[in-house]
């Protein structure tokens, strides 16, 4: 998906002050009112609730295949030969497990919420512009952190994503533009806009 839902979603909730969404007092402020528009677009187009995307209401699913499929990908893909062995225990266990009982929701509300605190790791120092001396030993260990889960945070996003989207609907840029009228506005040229 060349949209990421889950930053986009994550930098609303940042905007917010994770306060409830309210677009009506976002018409001047254009960074939130498009970020809300394009999840709103995604939502409708995988016919889910954005309010409840956070909690128990949220409707997930796990389909057995595309779960399978997606950790035999992560096997091929990660360079790290115990990331791939703990990758390739889970897919056996999957594998064995005919009916794959697992608690859908206690899973994703896990995930959602280490993505949420990664979140909050990647947007710490965000608006820091100069530092020196001892200030800048914790910018350091942050950026060191952000770097070394970069890899994982695109996990954690695909897996969520796969739990909102079972039945893997397109999510391409192009077809939300052309199908669900999705915004076209440049994200950054708007948050600089506003700035």
């Amino acid at each position: 998906m060349n949209t990421n839902f889950w930053q986009l979603f994550f930098e609303l909730k940042s905007l917010t002050n994770n306060k409830p969404f309210d677009p009506e007092k976002w018409e001047e402020n254009p960074p939130r009112l498009i970020r809300y528009q394009m999840l709103m677009t995604i939502c409708s187009c995988l016919d889910i609730d954005l309010q409840g995307i956070d909690n128990e209401s949220v409707k997930v699913e796990m389909n057995k295949d595309t779960i399978c499929s997606f950790l035999e990908e992560l096997i091929l893909k990660t360079k790290r030969k115990q990331k791939a062995k703990d990758f390739q225990f889970i897919l056996d266990t999957i594998k064995e497990d005919n009916k794959l009982s697992v608690n859908e929701h206690y899973i994703y509300s896990k995930l959602f919420q280490m993505r949420y605190n990664l979140h909050q790791i990647n947007v710490q120092f965000g608006g820091v512009i100069a530092a020196s001396g001892l200030y800048i030993l914790p910018i350091i260990i942050n950026n060191e952190i952000i770097r070394k889960t970069r890899e994982d945070l695109a996990i954690i996003d695909q897996l969520l994503m796969l739990f909102i989207n079972p039945k893997g609907e397109d999510l391409s840029r192009e077809r939300l533009v052309r199908d669900f009228n999705f915004p076209v506005e440049d994200i950054h040229s708007v948050d600089l806009d506003y700035i």
